[in-house]
């Protein structure tokens, strides 16, 4: 038979110790520090809550079934990078500008600590100055 197109489903899943299989199945909302949306679809965003260091980065892979079985991706570390913020792939002075217009519209994306403040800012620098850049999933 002629498989018919659409007829594949998504169903995203983070890595879990405490699971017995390893994985837990995500929905969207908030879940391990971050706010999942897309969690049954083929694109998956993922937003964190706080910043993140490497020792506290989740897994995330994807299960896509349709009427000819069922198929599991690889999985990927999420990898945050909280200060290119102008998504230009690299940490310069345009950063500091972009955050600034963010955060003084009381952007969400300039909230790194909890609260639009002035622990946003100190957050900020110290990713800056240490080069990481912008999360991007």
């Amino acid at each position: 038979g002629v498989r018919e197109p659409n007829n594949d489903t998504f169903q995203w899943q983070i890595r879990d110790s405490a699971d017995p299989t390893g994985w837990r199945s995500l929905t969207d909302g908030n879940a391990d520090g971050f706010t999942f949306t897309g969690t049954a679809t083929a694109q998956l965003t993922i937003t964190p809550d706080t910043m993140y260091t490497a020792g506290n980065l989740p897994e995330v892979r994807v299960v896509v079934t349709n009427p000819c079985g069922t198929s599991t991706s690889r999985s990927a570390t999420i990898q945050p990078c909280p200060a290119d913020w102008d998504c230009s792939g690299g940490v310069d002075g345009d950063d500091i500008g972009a955050f600034f217009t963010d955060w003084q519209m009381g952007n969400g994306d300039a909230d790194m600590s909890g609260a639009t403040d002035g622990d946003d800012i100190t957050a900020f620098f110290n990713a800056w100055q240490r080069g990481e850049c912008r999360p991007r999933y």
